[in-house]
This record gives structure tokens, sequence and C-alpha cells, in this order.
């Protein structure tokens, strides 16, 4: 998941563990205006790939949640699907 969080008027991307509903802060507050997640297939936890808007770009993270990779002028709404 990616979004913004309202108590602290942050911004937060994670994931939540399949069972017990827990989720898992990955990026906290480092990169904000994230939207339009998308995961990498991968065996067990997956990557996944985001759009910053306001610096228009394609942010690639490992499932560490290191950024692995960046594209630059992505300047309006993306779709995304990997098979």
């Amino acid at each position: 998941y990616t979004g913004r969080v309202i108590v602290n008027a942050g911004w937060e991307t994670g994931y939540i563990t399949v069972g017990d509903y827990s989720d898992s802060n990955l990026l906290g507050d480092e990169y904000p205006n994230l939207r339009y997640i998308e995961p990498i297939p991968h065996v067990g936890r997956n990557g996944f790939i985001v759009h910053q808007v306001y610096t228009w770009q394609l942010l690639r993270f490992d499932r560490n949640g290191t950024l692995i990779g960046e594209q630059n002028s992505v300047g309006s709404r993306i779709d995304i699907d990997f098979e």
C-alpha cells in the first residue's frame, strides 16, 4: 500500500501481512507524494514500482524498500500491470 497518513500529514508505503493483517512500513516519510503502487512478481515478498507526483518519477524498490532504479519525466497518470 501507499498513501498519506492523516494523523501526521506524512506518507507511508508498506505491505500488509496475510493472516493477521498487520502492516510493515517500508519507506516511512522518506518518499512523499507516492501514488499508483504496483508489485513486481517474485517468489516471496515482491519488489514494487510507485509513481512520485510533483517530481514526475517512477521509482523502483526491492522487496526490502531499497531504491534500485528510477525514471524521470513521467508526467501523467500511469497504468502498470505485470503478468
